[in-house]
């Protein structure tokens, strides 16, 4: 999307559980859109504890910028607690948060603005490393209940809108989300995929093992 988009492209953060994964997804979408090393205007930042606090005011300023250059933030929990940032369309957490609290946490960057609406996507991959999550984070990645009401348990909440067909993709299993369509379209529009085609895995990562959970603020 970077690649079509270009400064174009909504706000956008994914949200990683550790740092040498975050730091090869950084290097290797940094080399695919051909983003120099020291680039005074990045598309794609990074954001972690042990980024330096000038950087970190640097992109938290840039962010905060309408007209600010960063895209897409590649970053760790450290950007999830007390930041205030606008104009956040999208969050990505690469594989699940180990609490509930932590994924409403991240989850919180997307829509502040009480007319704007967001997506949350939790991406579920083979192998993902459950040791260590909560109970509640197991209970939603698999899908038992309803979505919102395994979050809002944990807070002695319930939902209005469990088994409405507005709810989530466990009340209705046709669900359909829109975000969904940007992601088929990037897999299938022969623009973005050259530079993938050259990879020499030669193939391409499946979608089927997105979750997509529609957050839209009240």
């Amino acid at each position: 999307l970077l690649k079509l988009k270009q400064q174009e492209m909504e706000k956008t953060l994914v949200f990683f559980n550790n740092i040498p994964t975050l730091v090869d997804a950084y290097t290797y979408v940094r080399e695919a859109i051909g983003q120099s090393v020291g680039d005074p205007n990045p598309l794609i930042s990074m954001y972690m504890s042990i980024t330096s606090s000038e950087r970190k005011a640097a992109v938290m300023e840039d962010l905060n910028n309408p007209k600010g250059s960063s895209r897409v933030v590649f970053c760790t929990s450290s950007l999830a607690v007390g930041v205030n940032m606008r104009d956040v369309k999208y969050v990505i957490h690469d594989g699940s948060p180990r609490l509930v609290q932590d994924f409403l946490q991240e989850t919180g960057r997307v829509a502040r603005e009480s007319s704007a609406h967001g997506h949350s996507i939790l991406v579920r991959f083979p192998r993902m490393n459950a040791k260590g999550l909560s109970d509640t984070m197991k209970a939603y990645v698999k899908g038992e209940e309803c979505r919102r009401l395994t979050i809002l348990k944990v807070f002695g909440s319930k939902s209005t809108q469990t088994k409405e067909p507005s709810c989530c993709d466990i009340c209705n299993p046709n669900i359909t989300y829109s975000f969904k369509s940007v992601v088929d379209a990037y897999y299938t529009d022969q623009a973005a995929d050259d530079q993938l085609s050259d990879s020499s895995s030669g193939s391409e990562p499946s979608i089927g093992g997105i979750e997509y959970n529609d957050t839209d603020s009240d």
